[in-house]
């Protein structure tokens, strides 16, 4: 489970238009302190994740293609933990194997996702963007289609979980949006905000499935 690259420290790797190959159980690109990655495709059949971002700047003009795992669950661009990733713009996850294209998990943040599509999924549970604890200041131009849901929304803990799509189309076949706190856990007192615009699409039902032990705070805004 060897990793097949890592850039650290401000390093930008422009693949130049070509593609760059992970095979076997490769556990992809990790991009740490400031790192980005532009302008290529990426192949991965490994496992976890095509790519892991910790603290970096941007991933721009990717095309991440996602072949069905041998075993577990694979994620296009898994953000890690109390991390911030400034930009994801011109992306497209694709292929059989995307179980999740873009993850933010617990206390991380995205600040801008722009012009990314995601799709073609045919995993049982695939999520095009899974909010699991983490926010996303804005998606603009965005298409999030999965197999299962569009947007899943975790609420975990005590942090606050956003999303703000700006003409965005959002789709899946068992609802668009799918919103659920930590089921058993008393301290979920955070907040659940998901703002849309008059531009953007849902295309499917919202499911929201709290608890009622829990002090969960939905706020669905659609501006006029």
């Amino acid at each position: 489970g060897n990793t097949i690259l890592t850039l650290d420290k401000g390093q930008t790797l422009d693949l130049g238009g070509k593609t760059l190959t992970q095979s076997g159980q490769n556990r992809g690109i990790i991009l740490k302190n400031g790192a980005s990655i532009k302008n290529g495709v990426i192949n991965h059949s490994g496992i976890i994740a095509a790519v892991r971002a910790w603290n970096v700047e941007s991933i721009e003009n990717v095309t991440i293609n996602l072949e069905t795992p041998a075993s577990g669950t694979v994620t296009g661009i898994a953000v890690q933990q109390y991390s911030n990733v400034g930009t994801i713009k011109n992306v497209t996850v694709t292929g059989a194997g995307v179980t999740q294209a873009i993850e933010v998990p617990y206390q991380a943040t995205v600040d801008l996702i722009e012009d990314v599509t995601v799709g073609n999924s045919t995993a049982a549970n695939g999520v095009a963007l899974v909010i699991n604890g983490g926010k996303v200041r804005k998606a603009k131009n965005c298409t999030f289609k999965g197999n299962a849901y569009g947007v899943t929304m975790h609420l975990k803990g005590v942090f606050n979980v956003g999303l703000e799509l700006e003409n965005c189309v959002v789709e899946g076949t068992t609802a668009s949006i799918y919103a659920w706190d930590e089921k058993g856990i008393s301290n979920t007192s955070g907040s659940l905000v998901l703002t849309y615009d008059a531009a953007t699409t849902l295309t499917g039902p919202f499911v929201w499935d709290f608890e009622d032990e829990c002090e969960s705070v939905v706020t669905l805004n659609k501006p006029q």
